[in-house]
C-alpha cells in the first residue's frame, strides 16, 4: 500500500508549473458538477410544468424523466448529500479565502453579482409568465458573497488588533463551530417556515438570511447560517494546512525517483502501476482535468450553468414535440 501512495505522489510531482491547489479545485469542481445535476432534475421536476402544457401528456420518455426527477428531488439521500456538499463548498471557499489578497473586495463584488441575479430573476418572473419559480431573493451567491464579506471584516479587525496568527486562526475556527452549532440547533434549519413573496418584510427577510424561513416558490434559497460557519472554519484551518501556500500533494511528493528503494518495483504489478501513472495519465485524465477546470472557475459556472441547463431542457422538450407556453 505504501508503494501505491509513493507512486501516486511521484505522478503528482511530475506535473509542471502547477501553482494551483489541485485538491481544492477538484473538490470544488466536484461540488459544482453535483449541483448542475441537481438543478437539471429540478427543472424537469418543476420548471417544465410552468413552461409547458403537460395536462394531456402521453410521451413516455418525458413522463418517465419527470417521474424520476421528482423522485430524485424528494429522495432523502439527495437531501442529506446536498447539505454535505453545500457545507463542503463553503469550507473549500474558506480555504480559498486564505489565498485571496482582498476578501472585502471579493465579498463585495460577489454580493453585487448576487444582487444583479436577484433583480434579473425577479424581472423575468414578472415579464414572462411561467417563471415564478425562477425568483431568487436570497440565494447561494448572496449567501456566499455575504459570508466572504463578513469573513473579510473579521480578518481586517484581527489583522489590525492582533498580530498572533495562531490566535486569529483558532478564533475563526471557534466562531465557525459556534455558528454551525447554532445553525443546526438554534434555527429552523430542518423545518423552515415557507413564506410567499407578499409576506416578505424586513423581519422576514432577516429570517430568510438566517435560515428560519424559505421563500416559496424560489429557484434558490440559501441562508448564511450555518454555512458561514463552515467558511470560517476553512479559513481558520487554511494556514495550518497550507502554511507555504502549496498543494498538500505537492508537499507529499517532494522526492526524486533515484531515492526509491531498489526493491520498490520488485513486484511486476507495481512496475506496471508506475508506468500507468507515468505514461498513461494523458489517456485517463480527461475527467479529472474537466472537474479541475470547473473548480477553478466555479463562480462563473455557478452563474451561467442554469442558462445552459434551461437550453438543454428546451431542446429535449422540443425534440419530443413540446412547445413553450410563452
Amino acid at each position: 500500500m505504501s508503494n501505491l501512495l509513493y507512486l501516486n505522489n511521484f505522478y503528482l510531482a511530475r506535473r509542471k508549473n502547477n501553482k494551483r491547489i489541485i485538491e481544492i479545485d477538484f473538490l470544488r469542481g466536484f461540488c459544482i458538477v453535483l449541483m448542475i445535476i441537481d438543478h437539471f432534475f429540478y427543472d424537469f421536476a418543476f420548471l417544465i410544468e410552468e413552461l409547458y402544457d403537460l395536462s394531456n401528456i402521453t410521451n413516455s420518455f418525458i413522463i418517465n424523466l419527470q417521474n424520476f426527477a421528482t423522485f430524485y428531488w424528494d429522495w432523502d439521500v439527495r437531501i442529506n448529500v446536498r447539505y454535505f456538499i453545500i457545507a463542503l463548498f463553503f469550507f473549500l471557499s474558506g480555504l480559498s479565502s486564505y489565498f485571496s489578497r482582498d476578501n472585502l473586495k471579493r465579498g463585495l463584488l460577489i454580493s453585487i453579482v448576487g444582487l444583479l441575479i436577484n433583480i434579473i430573476t425577479f424581472s423575468i418572473s414578472f415579464i414572462i409568465p411561467g417563471f415564478n419559480s425562477s425568483r431568487i431573493l436570497f440565494g447561494t451567491i448572496n449567501a456566499f458573497g455575504l459570508s466572504i464579506l463578513i469573513y473579510g471584516i473579521i480578518e481586517a479587525i484581527l489583522n489590525k488588533f492582533n498580530k498572533n496568527n495562531m490566535f486569529s486562526n483558532i478564533f475563526l475556527i471557534i466562531v465557525g463551530l459556534i455558528i454551525v452549532f447554532v445553525g443546526y440547533f438554534g434555527t429552523n434549519f430542518f423545518n423552515k417556515t415557507s413564506i410567499y413573496l407578499y409576506e416578505v418584510d424586513f423581519k422576514n427577510y432577516l429570517n430568510l438570511v438566517i435560515g428560519n424561513m424559505i421563500l416559496t416558490p424560489s429557484a434558490d434559497s440559501m441562508p448564511i447560517v450555518p454555512y458561514l460557519g463552515y467558511l470560517l472554519i476553512g479559513a481558520g484551518l487554511a494556514s495550518f494546512l497550507y502554511k507555504n501556500k502549496v498543494s498538500i500533494f505537492t508537499k507529499l511528493s517532494k522526492f526524486k525517483l533515484k531515492e526509491m528503494n531498489r526493491n520498490s518495483f520488485s513486484n511486476i504489478y507495481h512496475l506496471y502501476l508506475y508506468k500507468f501513472y507515468s505514461y498513461g495519465y494523458k489517456t485517463i485524465s480527461v475527467v479529472s482535468k474537466i472537474i479541475n477546470f470547473i473548480g477553478r472557475y466555479s463562480f462563473y459556472f455557478y452563474i451561467f450553468h442554469q442558462i445552459g441547463i434551461l437550453l438543454i431542457v428546451i431542446i429535449i422538450m422540443y425534440i419530443n414535440g413540446f412547445r413553450m407556453n410563452i
